[in-house]
């Protein structure tokens, strides 16, 4: 089990769990276009991270490449509930909206799996945040 972040604070909290193999700082993409094989890999897990990257094009192009065929990529989103595919909310995290995430799934080669509304991703300062979740599979 593998964990990348560009926070040491949440590599140190990672470490703590005590489940990783590796923990290393910096970004998803750079990691894996620079350390790891085609077709290597069965999943990646992005919970609660694609809220700080607005287009994750590049993201789902690297996870595509990395998963074997049948790969799943489980991951988390902020809902953009009121049109358009990306925008910068102003809580300062991204959110992405579901058609945006079926389109780019799907030119990534991807087939959706899953696909459900999340009343309460988190909550900040007390009120629930929105948010999907969503399964893909490499086919």
């Amino acid at each position: 089990l593998v964990g990348v972040d560009l926070a040491q604070r949440m590599l140190e909290l990672a470490e703590s769990k005590g489940v990783y193999d590796e923990l290393h700082c910096g970004d998803i993409v750079e990691y894996m276009d620079g350390k790891i094989d085609d077709a290597s890999v069965d999943a990646v897990l992005s919970a609660d991270v694609f809220i700080y990257i607005g287009d994750i094009g590049d993201v789902l192009k690297s996870c595509a490449r990395v998963l074997k065929p049948g790969g799943r990529l489980s991951f988390t989103v902020e809902a953009l509930e009121d049109g358009g595919e990306v925008r910068l909310l102003p809580c300062g995290r991204f959110g992405h909206s579901s058609s945006y995430i079926r389109e780019l799934a799907a030119r990534c080669g991807f087939e959706v799996q899953v696909e459900r509304s999340v009343d309460a991703l988190r909550h900040q300062g007390g009120v629930p945040v929105k948010g999907g979740l969503f399964v893909l599979r490499k086919a």
